[in-house]
């Protein structure tokens, strides 16, 4: 009896061995970046596809880094879609983000949820107030200290911001 239990569990430490050994290996394949479907830069239809358009504009994308391939680590950890993975993010926070640092877990959570609330004040500014997409802009640039060199930049995305809620 007591044979047939070691057995059991050594075959079953086995398997739990050669399983870790496959979750490892998978984990240092390269992939096909999820975000850009390879091409290294995102197009409108992929920000239609990850359901991003009041959050991203078309060009180099930042999950891949531009080069179309990830590791599966990657896939695994960070969806596809992360908002925070984006153009106003410097290498080094990049890096650390994808090595899972705690500190920038932690701004991407400060930074989705202040997006979200400008989100939310652009919807009120617009259809409480009833200004324009220039008007939100301007306003929003004067109080968040946000560039004005930005300005053209940021009225197309409150314009998608808008046009998201419309659909909606």
């Amino acid at each position: 009896m007591y044979l047939i239990i070691g057995i059991i569990l050594i075959a079953l430490g086995i398997f739990i061995v050669a399983k870790r050994k496959e979750e490892d290996r998978r984990s240092q394949e390269v992939h096909t970046c999820p975000r850009c479907l390879g091409k290294g830069h995102v197009d409108e239809l992929d920000i239609a596809r990850l359901k991003r358009e009041a959050d991203w504009m078309t060009g180099k994308c930042l999950y891949c880094n531009g080069k179309g391939k990830v590791l599966g680590s990657m896939i695994a950890t960070i969806p596809a879609d992360e908002q925070y993975l984006n153009s106003s993010l410097d290498a080094t926070a990049r890096k650390l983000f994808v090595k899972g640092d705690a500190n920038q877990k932690r701004r991407a959570e400060l930074f989705n949820t202040s997006l979200n609330i400008m989100k939310e004040e652009i919807i009120g500014l617009y259809t409480l107030q009833h200004l324009s997409a220039g008007d939100i802009a301007t306003k929003l640039i004067a109080e968040r200290g946000i560039p004005k060199s930005d300005y053209a930049q940021f009225v197309v995305w409150v314009e998608k911001v808008i046009a998201a809620q419309n659909r909606e």
